[in-house]
């Protein structure tokens, strides 16, 4: 009976006003939906469907042209007449339903919930590997102060990432599991363990398509899509329960918030660091200073519970600043191998 229909609809001749009508009904709507999604194309948070908004408005564009081109010159086959609109309705619709669930899923985009399992970690200091970092952590850690997650700011002179690896080294030798994003790098100097996992975030940008492999304790993901790494965390997680402590590291933070979309990424941080001091995670987040807005950058190092900042003093020595640790905050001088620890005025 569908099959009748369609050809009695097919048999039906249209007269060109009405041919006219649709036509320049469908080229306004789709003229108006290029400007609009030619002006939203650039969002990071859509990368993932641009491919599929191309193909949508390749099905409009279609439509309309056939439709242009059956009014032209009328398209008939045998008794079946105005092909050409029939047609070209046809994959105008499909185009336009295509879009409107693409525009849904955006429409959803900022309200997608972030979930990860209920876990129950051990609180455990892990040492930072230098005498200086230790100290001035230990102390509000022992106060059952809420010390993580901690921010970890600094140029890349200092090289954060040899403190991040001694924090991992430390982690593992002490039994705790490790969970590392790698953001500027992929995975390097890695001793297979299994209570580590790695998330290769840098790879995504490869032409090659990577095959996770939880075994081996690698993961890919792709850091314009918080959707996909939050997936990919929660499997290192479940991969890692047994642990009694977790630590995890974000090498680097600010390369995350560089390539993914700022307003997804700022609700993806905020669950992330609630979630892990609530469930008594060690979290480290690497923060190159310099590489982001300066309003960005001041509002992303509001959410952590402390911030450590290595830097330099007016005369040029090194210091180290933090923020949460005490009731104030606190600057110190240090030498490179952060091993010296001396006060020191913030103002100086």
């Amino acid at each position: 009976m569908m099959i009748e229909f369609i050809i009695d609809v097919l048999k039906i001749s249209l007269a060109t006003s009405v041919i006219t009508g649709i036509g320049g009904i469908f080229g306004f709507i789709t003229s108006f939906l290029s400007v609009v999604i030619t002006k939203t194309y650039s969002r990071k948070a859509l990368f993932r469907w641009r491919v599929y908004l191309w193909y949508c408005m390749l099905g409009l564009w279609i439509g309309v042209i056939l439709i242009i081109l059956d009014l032209i010159k009328p398209i008939s086959i045998h008794s079946y007449l105005n092909l050409g609109t029939k047609f070209g309705i046809l994959a105008w619709v499909l185009g336009l339903s295509g879009l409107m669930w693409i525009f849904f899923r955006i429409a959803r985009l900022e309200t997608i919930i972030f979930n990860k399992p209920s876990v129950n970690f051990q609180k455990k200091f892990i040492e930072f590997g230098g005498e200086c970092i230790d100290r001035v952590i230990k102390q509000p850690f022992q106060n059952q102060k809420p010390v993580y997650p901690i921010i970890l700011a600094a140029d890349e002179s200092w090289r954060p990432w040899r403190i991040a690896e001694k924090f991992s080294e430390n982690a593992l030798n002490k039994g705790s599991g490790i969970i590392w994003f790698w953001f500027a790098r992929p995975p390097h100097n890695i001793t297979k363990n299994p209570n580590r996992v790695d998330i290769d975030c840098f790879s995504a940008f490869a032409e090659r398509i990577f095959k996770d492999d939880i075994r081996n304790g690698i993961l890919y993901a792709d850091p314009r899509n918080p959707h996909e790494m939050n997936k990919k965390y929660e499997e290192a997680i479940e991969h890692l329960k047994k642990s009694k402590c977790l630590c995890v590291i974000y090498d680097a933070l600010s390369d995350f918030l560089y390539f993914s979309d700022e307003e997804i990424a700022a609700q993806y941080l905020r669950h992330n660091m609630f979630w892990e001091e609530k469930n008594h995670i060690n979290s480290l987040y690497i923060f190159r200073t310099g590489t982001l807005k300066q309003e960005l950058e001041g509002y992303i190092l509001w959410f952590a519970n402390s911030v450590i900042t290595l830097t330099t003093d007016k005369q040029d020595n090194p210091i180290m600043k933090t923020r949460g640790l005490f009731n104030d905050p606190r600057c110190f001088k240090i030498d490179y191998d952060l091993n010296l620890c001396e006060i020191s005025d913030c103002n100086v």
